[in-house]
């Protein structure tokens, strides 16, 4: 999603105008602004906070900021060849952007407000111009939904999650989706924080290929500028929750061939005349790795949050990332999980999920990455994770998934809340009209006869007619 970050300009080199550039990196230079298309002019849009010195030529301020990026790229892979790291940095397309990390380690902020950050120096620049930077990510703590409380923990007798060691022995190693044809090629969001409308529509589309056999890129516009109703706000922020809530809803999506991509956002053009895709629920997992590697194994590509902030994620480029500042709770993007895998031994390797994500082919693995799994919730990349449906609910019943409550995740179907166990659980009675019901009731749930209860077999009733159902996901917008 996007981060709340204007290219600040902090430190006297750089005010200066004077700081000297290392000639040895002027052909790298060049040809860094020839392949990413770079020109610059002098600074017009600067907003001095306090009196201080002219600023001469935007370039000479971007190339210091290119050669501070370029040093943390090669300390980190000097670091990488000792062993100290398990993945490498590249200079890519965000080379003369500065990143929340480095603008942290640098200055001291007094306030941040509305996005602006204050610091403790004697002249501060707001440079607005960084769009690319400011749509990829926005610091904004979005709380996991359906975490382990409610149903889903009376579930399984008060005592957490369980051991998911069997469902392990019945799953593949290696799962890739894409190599199965249910991926879409790599897209470049550019200046407009649409990474949760990628992350949607590339979920749809995988389950579309799965539904027909056919791969049909689906429009990421169409959510971008149709979605504000259910609360996202175009290339400023969204969230895949209101992103599925609002296909669900509007009956459909349009295909990129019929509403392309603009990268920017303007007024609703959708044509139900040209839908060419839709679903009949989605589902919400809870935060467990080994509940989203079930997904991943059994259902296709899903929508996952993660917290995405550091430099060394702006500049991955191969390996396996992990990144120790990386929090396992706050998301500010939206990928989508395509498979994951072992690297080395199958037995004592490790292990990394596939992800997708939408800032173009020449970052990190053509446009994908490795991120460490089964790490602790890895830049919480198990902490909103979502799938959508698009059968009817027999055919969504017979998967293989669904067939062992209570690993069954929280279901929506518009603001409807299915709780645990399953909808598809014959212990429960459900309104046969609540699958296509657009009201916020949840299903009814029918007490079971606990006359024959004991230690070993404890009766059903708290689980489902008294527990508390867990609350919705919050609302909160994630710029991506």
């Amino acid at each position: 999603m996007t981060s709340a970050v204007f290219l600040v300009i902090l430190c006297l080199g750089i005010m200066s105008g004077s700081s000297a550039h290392d000639p040895s990196l002027d052909a790298e230079w060049e040809e860094w602004k020839m392949e990413y298309e770079r020109s610059y002019s002098l600074v017009g849009n600067l907003e001095i906070v306090q009196k201080g010195p002219r600023v001469q030529e935007e370039e000479a301020m971007r190339r210091t900021v290119w050669e501070k990026n370029m040093k943390i790229i090669k300390d980190h892979n000097g670091e990488n060849g000792l062993g100290k790291n398990g993945y490498t940095m590249g200079m890519n397309d965000f080379g003369d952007m500065v990143s929340v990390t480095w603008i942290a380690s640098h200055c001291v902020p007094l306030s941040a407000l509305h996005g602006v950050f204050y610091f403790t120096i004697i002249y501060i620049i707001f440079f607005k111009t960084d769009e690319e930077f400011k749509d990829m990510m926005i610091d904004i703590p979005i709380q996991p939904h359906n975490n382990r409380k409610g149903i889903w923990k009376r579930a399984v007798g008060g005592g957490g999650l369980p051991t998911f060691v069997d469902w392990r022995k019945d799953l593949p190693k290696f799962v890739d989706w894409q190599k199965k044809g249910y991926v879409t090629s790599v897209q470049n969001q550019g200046k407009c924080g649409a990474c949760w409308a990628f992350a949607v529509t590339g979920a749809i589309e995988g389950q579309m290929f799965k539904k027909t056999g056919k791969l049909t890129p689906l429009s990421v516009q169409n959510l971008v500028d149709c979605s504000k109703p259910h609360g996202n706000n175009g290339c400023a922020s969204g969230t895949t929750y209101n992103a599925f809530q609002y296909v669900l809803h509007n009956g459909g999506v349009e295909a990129e061939a019929t509403y392309p991509y603009e990268r920017k956002e303007g007024p609703c053009r959708y044509d139900p005349k040209n839908s060419a895709a839709k679903i009949k629920l989605f589902v919400a997992l809870p935060m467990s790795e080994d509940i989203l590697m079930d997904a991943v194994a059994t259902k296709g590509p899903i929508v996952a949050g993660m917290h995405a902030v550091n430099s060394s994620f702006l500049f991955y480029k191969t390996g396996i990332y992990h990144e120790p500042k990386c929090s396992s709770y706050i998301i500010n993007h939206a990928v989508l999980v395509v498979g994951y895998g072992v690297e080395g031994n199958e037995m004592h390797g490790e292990s990394y999920w596939m992800i997708k994500n939408s800032w173009g082919k020449k970052w990190g693995l053509r446009g994908y990455m490795k991120l460490a799994k089964d790490w602790n919730n890895h830049c919480a990349i198990a902490s909103y994770a979502q799938y959508p449906i698009p059968t009817n609910r027999e055919d969504f019943c017979r998967q293989s998934f669904h067939k062992n409550p209570p690993s069954d995740p929280a279901i929506y179907k518009t603001h409807a809340l299915f709780q645990y166990p399953s909808p598809c659980d014959s212990r429960v009675s459900l309104d046969q009209d609540t699958l296509s019901d657009t009201s916020s009731q949840t299903p009814k749930l029918r007490k079971m006869d606990n006359s024959k209860a004991t230690e070993d077999n404890p009766p059903s009733q708290d689980i489902l007619a008294t527990s508390e159902p867990p609350s919705l996901p919050p609302r909160t917008l994630m710029p991506t």
